[in-house]
């Protein structure tokens, strides 16, 4: 595999903005824009949307939305490319149009332009960054020191961020939903064997341990091939427990489809015949996102009684 971007994925990677700032900022309506494919943030601050779309309210829209148009979408639609929180601000503060600069990025260029302007925020969740630097790392075939070089961080900070991935996925979810920090992946990680490495993850939940006990008990792991005595019962008895319930590998790849496209919590039990999916929203802004999402039209006024 070619080493390096190339033309016109180098540029968009080094600065991705500059190609945007003579560009013609257009209008369109936000009801013609959609979430990104490529969009790295999988959590969305409830908090921090507020914030935002209040200071919309007062000083505007500031920053144009950068987008591509979906082919052959009717009505004409177009994909988010970067600015998904300043959509989901103005939706909340009623803002009807957006300022936006229509690209021709290919899927490639789309995602890299994603994936950079994410990461240059450094407000991901230790586990979005990670995901990101890989998919980034994976479609231009770099190396730890040119993706350091290239988003202007250290090669040890790349390497740690990158380790994360190394984890099974109940301890990726663990981190993105922030039920363990990356202090406690990296205490994770220090345990070679898979089998007390789950172990140990599980403790850590059922425990609520904090970041240096989690360190601990990764070192009696590492020296004693065990879990310090307390907190064996319980993390064994979870492993059995699991071993017997778990989900088969397809609900596990949809439920991760579906949080990766809603930005939610979506939770799907079952066996993969049936069962039951489960996505939270907390703002009726949040429900008519889903609703678009599942390919539903707008209820009108959904939470004001008619009469």
């Amino acid at each position: 595999m070619e080493r390096g971007l190339g033309g016109r994925g180098k540029n968009l990677l080094f600065h991705s903005s500059d190609e945007e700032k003579d560009s013609a900022i257009d209008k369109l309506a936000i009801t013609q824009l959609v979430p990104g494919t490529f969009q790295p943030r999988k959590r969305f601050d409830a908090a921090a949307i507020s914030e935002l779309a209040a200071s919309m309210e007062k000083q505007g829209v500031l920053q144009p939305l950068i987008v591509r148009l979906i082919p052959k979408s009717m009505p004409q639609r177009y994909e988010i490319v970067a600015g998904e929180r300043r959509w989901r601000a103005a939706r909340q503060a009623g803002i009807t149009e957006l300022p936006v600069i229509i690209t021709e990025y290919s899927d490639r260029e789309a995602m890299t332009v994603a994936l950079v302007e994410n990461l240059q925020r450094e407000d991901l969740n230790a586990m979005e960054e990670a995901e990101a630097l890989a998919m980034l790392r994976d479609a231009h075939g770099l190396s730890q020191e040119e993706l350091a070089a290239q988003l202007g961080k250290s090669r040890s900070s790349i390497a740690n961020a990158l380790r994360l991935m190394q984890l099974s996925e109940p301890m990726r979810e663990g981190i993105l939903n922030g039920d363990i920090s990356a202090g406690h992946a990296r205490a994770l990680l220090s345990v070679p064997d898979e089998t007390l490495r789950d172990q140990l993850y599980k403790a850590v939940i059922e425990h609520h341990l904090s970041v240096r006990e989690a360190e601990s008990a990764a070192d009696s792991c590492r020296q004693k091939g065990r879990l310090p005595e307390h907190l064996q019962q319980t993390s064994i008895a979870g492993a059995v427990k699991k071993k017997h319930g778990s989900k088969p590998q397809v609900v596990k790849d949809l439920q991760k489809l579906l949080r990766e496209r809603s930005g939610k919590k979506a939770t799907i039990s079952g066996d993969g015949v049936r069962g039951q999916v489960s996505m939270p929203y907390a703002s009726e802004v949040e429900l008519e996102t889903l609703i678009e999402l599942l390919g539903a039209q707008k209820i009108s006024d959904p939470f004001h009684d008619p009469g």
